[in-house]
């Protein structure tokens, strides 16, 4: 087998090397609960959304302003961000040079040990030792997915280890004090209108529904909601759809049987929303490298 590592000096990044595309996608079977991003956007792109999974990037170029758990950050190059599961975010181009950033969504199953005891940490942290660990493990994910398939499992489970020692001396680096304390139980309409909206996926379902079955107005569930989850129905209902969507579209399924499954009025509807919370279109998601 070759090995995994790739001479340091290709670990050397130009002036903007990553610019040239506006976005990149990188998975491979043999690293499963992994995804990769590189990408570049000049202006606006990311509605409010949240991700089912950690996401830790890097900042290449440019900065972006966004507010998380209640407070006001700035990341900017150099920078890493992470961004814990469920927690409502956007992070947007700051100004009039492109945001340009390495991304990786990583499932806390594939991380060892386990994290969900730990309260949101900051999401913005300047550590340029460990930025250059992650931007390296990104290196090799990407020569990883270029191997043939005879190699790329024995060198995936190379990478997976890597991957877990360097997250936990990330989780273990990073800055005190937490966020917040660890959430208490929802109160039970708000889990039973999570749950209503997770167990339809395939269309949209109306807020005058949910307002009947939980015997709340329809005004105030979605005051309520918003305000417990940072998202309103309709956008959180949205956000499940697309999430189930990106899953769809990873495994391989058509673009077009992926809208009509989960209830999209059209293939160009379905772009549009995917676009405005993944900030890639489904044929770009689809794309990996």
């Amino acid at each position: 087998m070759p090995p995994l590592l790739i001479p340091p000096d290709q670990y050397q990044t130009p002036a903007r090397p990553e610019l040239k595309r506006e976005v990149c996608f990188w998975r491979s079977p043999a690293c499963p609960g992994v995804e990769l991003r590189r990408a570049s956007y000049r202006r606006q792109t990311f509605h409010r959304h949240t991700h089912p999974v950690y996401s830790l990037g890097l900042v290449l170029s440019g900065s972006t302003e966004f507010d998380y758990c209640g407070q006001h950050f700035c990341a900017q190059t150099g920078d890493l961000v992470l961004i814990a599961p469920g927690v409502v975010h956007d992070c947007n181009p700051q100004g009039d040079e492109p945001l340009g950033y390495w991304m990786f969504y990583l499932d806390a199953a594939v991380l060892g040990a386990p994290t969900a005891d730990r309260a949101t940490p900051p999401p913005v942290l300047a550590d340029p030792g460990l930025r250059q660990r992650w931007q390296q493990l990104a290196q090799q994910l990407v020569h990883l997915c270029q191997l043939p398939p005879e190699l790329e499992a024995a060198a995936a489970a190379t990478w997976q280890l890597e991957l877990q020692q360097l997250w936990q001396q990330t989780w273990q680096s990073w800055p005190q004090p937490r966020l917040s304390a660890p959430a208490g139980m929802p109160l039970p309409w708000l889990q039973q209108v999570q749950s209503q909206l997770a167990a339809e996926l395939t269309h949209p379902v109306a807020l005058s529904e949910l307002s009947v079955q939980v015997g709340i107005s329809p005004s105030h569930l979605n005051r309520r909601f918003g305000a417990a989850l940072g998202l309103p129905p309709h956008r959180y209902h949205l956000q499940l759809r697309i999430d189930a969507a990106m899953r769809k579209l990873a495994a391989g399924e058509s673009i077009v049987q992926v809208a009509i499954d989960l209830g999209f009025s059209d293939q160009s509807h379905f772009t549009r929303l995917f676009s405005r919370v993944v900030g890639a279109t489904p044929a770009q998601y689809q794309q990996r490298r």
